[in-house]
């Protein structure tokens, strides 16, 4: 019954010497207790713990709003844009800065977000998408390597890089049959598995994204020839999770925590863009943090497709209920 992340952290409890149970004894896939060691109860919401504010929970979720309160604090933020109702201002948003992302304003996980939009059809199109969820977000397209910085009770305790689904050629399959393949990875699985990767989808979204770049299920690519198709930096669309916790650079980590401090969010996955996390964000870089995630999934930590396994579980628990 229990989420695959309450499940680690009930797992992590047990190993540090705590207790856990449900809440009224009902078993819940999102709520657990924590007991400490004078029985003391704290109740978690996956990775939410008990002394989360609501208030700056639901601020974050605002992507315009948080972005400009972390410009205003001198945090590397990419520009952008709210609308209401596609307009002129949206097109000259577009010619100013030439590649953008258009995204719903309080939606994630990927949910009808465009990138990588040049042309005026293609931004009235991803406007309408977006739109179906709310106000829209128009936002410069940042260029780099991508990563989510885990912070816990304001230290950055693990980093991840996000690299992309890369399929490459063969000379005689298609894209879908290397897609086939790939799904037939044992590693490939669910969270409640501990897999260290996703299954690939061939649903129709897929063949969509396809066709904007130029391709189709298929189309077969030249033997050697490396190909990226996963459109979201969410690491269920297929991509790779590479542990760089040891390597991030101090003044990068220290920008996340500041971030995290910011909003007063206790346990917070930031997500960054960057030319490389082992060298100091410059202001010439064009760095930016994209979000701060209450309540992040620390999955991907624990279980990375390369790189060292995080103890962020037994972390997070000696976090609420105190170290031993």
């Amino acid at each position: 019954m229990l989420n695959p992340t309450l499940g680690e952290i009930a797992k992590a409890a047990q190993r540090l010497g705590y207790e856990w149970s449900y809440p009224a004894g009902i078993p819940s896939a999102e709520f657990l207790y924590l007991h400490d060691h004078s029985h003391k109860k704290f109740l978690v919401n996956k990775t939410k713990s008990p002394f989360l504010s609501s208030i700056q929970a639901k601020l974050v979720t605002d992507k315009y709003l948080s972005g400009q309160m972390m410009a205003e604090a001198g945090l590397p933020v990419a520009p952008k844009r709210i609308s209401n109702e596609f307009s002129e201002a949206d097109i000259a948003f577009l010619h100013e800065h030439r590649e953008i992302i258009v995204k719903p304003n309080r939606m994630d996980r990927g949910v009808a977000v465009k990138d990588r939009i040049t042309e005026e059809h293609d931004l009235r199109n991803a406007y309408q998408s977006a739109f179906r969820y709310g106000p829209v977000i128009l936002e410069k397209q940042i260029t780099g390597r991508e990563y989510r910085v885990l912070v816990i009770n304001g230290k950055a305790v693990a980093a991840l890089e996000r690299k992309p689904l890369v399929l490459k050629g063969d000379g005689h399959s298609t894209i879908r049959d290397l897609i086939v393949s790939l799904n037939l990875d044992i590693r490939r699985g669910v969270a409640k598995d501990r897999k260290p990767l996703r299954p690939i989808s061939l649903a129709a979204d897929m063949g969509t994204k396809l066709e904007a770049i130029g391709l189709s299920f298929d189309y077969v690519l030249e033997n050697g020839q490396p190909k990226q198709i996963s459109f979201s930096n969410h690491l269920d669309s297929g991509g790779i999770a590479s542990d760089c916790t040891d390597t991030a650079h101090s003044v990068n980590l220290k920008i996340c925590e500041d971030a995290a401090q910011l909003f007063s969010i206790d346990v917070a996955g930031i997500d960054l863009i960057c030319p490389d996390i082992t060298k100091p964000i410059s202001p010439m870089d064009g760095a930016a943090i994209l979000e701060v995630n209450p309540g992040p999934d620390i999955l991907w930590h624990m279980y990375p497709t390369e790189g060292k396994p995080q103890p962020v579980a037994d972390m997070f628990v000696q976090y609420v209920c105190g170290s031993k």
